[in-house]
């Protein structure tokens, strides 16, 4: 089955938010994913642009609108396990809770008070928070690169197992592909997929490895991995009003993902991933609201940083080039 806005049920759509009010919202969300890990005892870190955030402006950088966060895969099962559905007065979405309608091989954690229409499938969705899982890599450097080359394999499967055949991409022998290729891999089912994913992910043990990295997601493939020593020790980092765990070894991390100048403000104009977001009363669709200023016009965040990507390769893309601070 595709992924569609008519499983989210959307209606009675209120006014549209602001930039400001979107980061607050998800600002809420992880301090009281934060609060949780602590009084669990679980392990977690700021990463990717949320990262880069903290130690280059001490909070949100200013064009974006996202927050991410890896945690250890057993940190991670038992995060599920405790919360179930439910973290407060948060929805908590996985391929084990949600399957039907979950379509990453990842956390999120929503407000579903609000909703996103975003300018690439799915469409609608609730605001939310990613939460990525952190597993073991071979330790030999070409094993890893091959890993991530098998995992990126099967990141875009699962892009065609629940992208509509209705999407038209940009490149009409990629609409071909999808078309063709995709038929049996839509007929199996993304949760299939996703599930092949995750087990890819967990065949080399977080516990057991001295590197490791986001295997099932991201954008950045070998660029994301680390020594565990060097990486996995947590330090408190200031983000916006609060503070966070952040890795040690973060200096590396994003002088990969970012280059060694990741401190300095990129001279051209970047762009927030969202476009409209409404609050809501109850779940339902939005109807086309005149009054509603779009936020940006890029699309849903999954890991990208070049937005004229093909929406099978956005979703999870595998760029070993420059990257943006997206």
């Amino acid at each position: 089955m595709s992924w569609t806005y008519e499983l989210e049920n959307i209606h009675n759509v209120g006014r549209a938010i602001t930039l400001q009010e979107l980061k607050d919202i998800e600002l809420e969300i992880l301090k009281a994913f934060h609060s949780f890990c602590e009084e669990n005892g679980l392990t977690y870190y700021l990463a990717g642009g949320t990262l880069l955030g903290a130690v280059r402006h001490q909070g949100f950088i200013p064009w974006d609108d996202d927050i991410d966060v890896l945690m250890p895969r057993p940190d991670y099962y038992r995060f599920l396990e405790l919360t179930d559905t439910r973290l407060g007065e948060y929805e908590v979405r996985s391929i084990q809770t949600h399957p039907e309608i979950h379509t990453r091989p990842f956390i999120r954690i929503h407000n579903t008070k609000y909703m996103t229409k975003l300018t690439t499938p799915p469409f609608y969705m609730p605001p939310w928070i990613d939460i990525f899982p952190l597993d073991g890599l071979p330790e030999d450097v070409k094993a890893s690169t091959e890993h991530f080359k098998k995992a990126h394999t099967l990141k875009r499967i699962v892009g065609l197992s629940w992208l509509p055949v209705s999407y038209r991409t940009k490149r009409k022998s990629r609409q071909l592909l999808k078309k063709v290729v995709g038929l049996p891999v839509r007929m199996i089912g993304h949760n299939y997929w996703l599930k092949k994913l995750e087990a890819f992910g967990l065949s080399y043990k977080f516990e057991d490895c001295e590197y490791v990295a986001c295997v099932v997601a991201g954008g950045h493939g070998k660029r994301e991995r680390v020594k565990k020593s060097e990486f996995c020790d947590p330090i408190l980092m200031k983000f916006e009003d609060a503070y966070f765990w952040g890795p040690k070894g973060y200096h590396k991390y994003l002088s990969q993902l970012y280059g060694k100048k990741y401190m300095c403000i990129p001279a051209k104009k970047m762009q927030t991933h969202l476009a409209t977001v409404w609050e809501i009363q109850e779940g339902g669709l939005p109807e086309e609201t005149e009054n509603a200023e779009p936020l940006a016009d890029v699309g849903d965040v999954n890991d990208v940083s070049d937005t004229d990507t093909d929406t099978e390769d956005a979703v999870y893309t595998q760029n070993d080039g420059d990257v943006s601070d997206e």
